[in-house]
């Protein structure tokens, strides 16, 4: 009967981990795949920051060839030791792609909050980028209009939104990444000076 109870709970254990796995991975697949087609899909609609989508893009592309670079050495040979060429590509990938988080922070918040409506007035590429800006008495974003009276630059909802979301999750799953390691390292020597503490 315990023989029983003990194979139903690491069944249990292994099927949820199996899941949980799954789910990350499909999570983690689908996630690059979605920000690269949002990203072409909204390419040019997003005038007020018109390299948004392009980090969108590159973005996904750049969470795809992580993964395959973590993933490529273990399918291509799984008993060959790991190559340093392997490892100072993955630290010059994650450098490449931490700078390009934080020029996709300052693409967000630049612009934030963006004027998400496209109104039937065209904005013309060839205006001036350096011309100032008209804010009416009520200061809403609404009512900024140029100097030569077209609407100002908006950004499509979705590809703004998206991206915001996205790089706050990035911003979230780094710093928690950063305190489970420092919680670990502090465990880990508090574990060594309790022990060498018991042994002397």
């Amino acid at each position: 009967m315990a023989a029983d109870f003990r194979l139903i709970c690491l069944c249990s254990a292994l099927l949820t981990g199996t899941c949980l796995t799954g789910f990350l991975l499909l999570l983690g697949v689908t996630l690059p795949i979605v920000q690269i087609t949002l990203g072409t899909v909204y390419l040019h609609e997003c005038p007020a920051a018109p390299v948004l989508p392009v980090y969108v893009m590159v973005s996904g592309i750049g969470a795809l060839m992580m993964m395959a670079s973590f993933a490529l050495p273990k399918l291509l040979s799984p008993t060959a030791q790991s190559h340093n060429i392997w490892i100072v590509w993955l630290i010059a990938l994650s450098l490449l792609f931490f700078v390009w988080l934080l020029f996709g922070s300052y693409q967000i918040y630049s612009i934030y909050p963006p004027h998400y409506d496209r109104n039937t007035t065209s904005i013309n590429t060839s205006v001036n980028q350096s011309q100032t800006w008209r804010i009416s008495e009520n200061l809403t974003l609404g009512n900024i209009q140029t100097s030569t009276g077209s609407v100002a630059p908006y950004c499509n909802r979705t590809v703004y939104l998206f991206a915001f979301w996205t790089t706050a999750l990035a911003f979230v799953a780094a710093g928690i990444t950063l305190m489970t390691v420092i919680c670990l390292y502090g465990c880990m020597k508090f574990t060594e000076k309790f022990v060498k503490y018991l042994t002397t």
